[in-house]
């Protein structure tokens, strides 16, 4: 009986450690589109050269961008493991602001990719910081975007602005991996009833199952007793 007992505490408990986790957890999804295109302008507002940068993607299977991507991965791990608010630094205050106070919940990453100088860095900054111009297909101007980028010094919100398109233009002192967040638009969560935007499972929903799961173990040492 005393067997019993204890296997059915053991299980309990893993059950509740589970759903504090899943309850805690607003780690955004991530869906990995296709690069947005990519054009830039100097600090003296002269073009840069058609090829002058390289945005890779990590669908991207060419051997030359085997180091761009290995690098990305670990930005991908980071995005995967953490919740923004944790990883970058004011971006709840600069999310509060992009999307008018949408719930963090509604984070979903939209995009991650890297940008790259092809040949002399040092060329293409020469004037300073450099203008970028990101225009991804599925953004319009009505979304409302948070673009992230990992730098030398880790994960900091870009401050951008928007393009009559929906372009996103963000001045930039360096280039790296670069993530963009949208607001997915998903209505405030009903009385408590929060969804995990990773696995979208209701969150109210794993704390029934987990009293559900409860109440048959307890049943099941009553049971026990009776059958003693």
């Amino acid at each position: 009986m005393k067997r019993i007992r204890n296997f059915v505490t053991l299980y309990l408990t893993a059950a509740l450690l589970s759903v504090s986790a899943a309850a805690a957890t607003t780690v955004p999804s991530i869906e990995n589109k296709n690069v947005p295109t990519v054009t830039a302008n100097d600090a003296a507002g002269n073009a840069l050269d058609d090829g002058s940068l390289l945005v890779v993607s990590l669908n991207d299977t060419s051997e030359s961008t085997v180091q761009i991507r290995e690098a990305l991965n670990v930005a991908l791990t980071e995005l995967r493991g953490n919740e923004l608010t944790n990883l970058v630094p004011g971006f709840a205050d600069s999310w509060a602001a992009a999307t008018s106070g949408a719930p963090l919940e509604n984070a979903v990453i939209s995009h991650v990719f890297d940008v790259s100088v092809v040949g002399n860095a040092d060329t293409v900054f020469a004037n300073g910081a450099i203008d970028v111009t990101l225009k991804a297909s599925d953004i319009t101007a009505d979304d409302s975007v948070v673009l992230i980028h990992k730098t030398s010094d880790g994960w900091k919100v870009e401050p951008s602005r928007r393009g009559a398109d929906g372009e996103i233009i963000v001045t930039v002192s360096s280039l790296s991996p670069f993530a963009i967040v949208v607001d997915n638009g998903a209505a405030p969560a009903v009385d408590g009833d929060t969804k995990s935007p990773q696995t979208g499972v209701s969150t109210a929903a794993i704390v029934l199952a987990s009293v559900s799961f409860a109440g048959a173990g307890a049943a099941f040492v009553v049971k026990s007793r009776r059958d003693d």
